[in-house]
């Protein structure tokens, strides 16, 4: 796979892995390729219980054959990867002197999905400002600016790997709870834009009708969109969504 990325045009030969659950254990193997720089593993399943694959797996044996740096993303109640699980992965890749940034948040397997029970936007928010701090996106959260003072300020303290994990927790605590009030505030908005617009569309849905307006000038309108950069209202147009055509079948 390695070979076959250098040979595209588009490709710089900066290779790195990422992988999400079963994929985050393949992101971690992958990572140990000569050719890949770093590696990306979100909830990784299986790397401290050896059973990837039939026969089992030898990720955590191999992990001195690793160069390449890697980013470690869990959740605290992933019931796939308990405590003494990750506890183990972490202690193996520091004993292995791994270059290896770890993030813990208090959520279930899979929390970064932007869907179903276990999405949470507080933690996606969070995500957004993390990121900002460990890279260089196009458009970085203000936060994460912040964030990476804070990192350098735990690495000029001289404290251990173990000592700054522990005091890195209440950091991440903290701002999750501040994204958890962000996050319902625009929960909030959203809820009572959302209403607005319902109301707004039913009377001008009916008013059209009535006029013999065709469907598309019915659902020619803008919503009311939402920025995670400052949790503002930004306004722009949109397809039309399904309730004008639910509401036109009323009308």
């Amino acid at each position: 796979m390695f070979d076959y990325l250098k040979t595209l045009p588009s490709c710089t030969g900066k290779l790195g892995t990422m992988g999400i659950c079963l994929g985050g254990h393949l992101a971690f193997r992958a990572a140990m390729q000569p050719d890949a720089l770093a590696g990306a593993c979100l909830y990784a399943t299986d790397i401290h219980t050896r059973s990837l694959g039939k026969g089992g797996d030898d990720s955590l044996d191999r992990v001195r054959e690793m160069r390449s740096e890697l980013l470690m993303i869990w959740g605290r109640q992933d019931p796939h990867i308990p405590g003494e699980g990750r506890a183990l992965i972490y202690q193996t890749l520091t004993e292995a002197g791994i270059n290896f940034t770890w993030h813990e948040f208090n959520a279930a397997h899979a929390f970064l999905r932007d869907e179903g029970p276990r999405y949470d936007p507080a933690l996606a928010l969070l995500g957004e400002i993390v990121r900002a701090a460990d890279s260089r996106p196009t458009k970085p959260h203000p936060a994460g600016e912040g964030l990476r003072w804070v990192a350098f300020g735990f690495s000029a303290l001289g404290l251990s790997d173990d000592e700054i994990l522990a005091k890195e927790f209440i950091v991440y605590d903290a701002l999750y709870a501040e994204c958890k009030r962000r996050a319902a505030a625009w929960r909030r908005v959203i809820d009572q834009a959302s209403q607005s617009f319902a109301l707004n569309l039913f009377a001008g849905v009916r008013r059209n009708v009535r006029r013999g307006a065709g469907f598309a000038k019915i659902a020619n309108t803008q919503i009311i969109g939402f920025d995670s950069q400052d949790m503002g209202v930004v306004e722009e147009p949109v397809e039309p969504p399904v309730m004008a055509r639910w509401i036109v079948g009323l009308a």
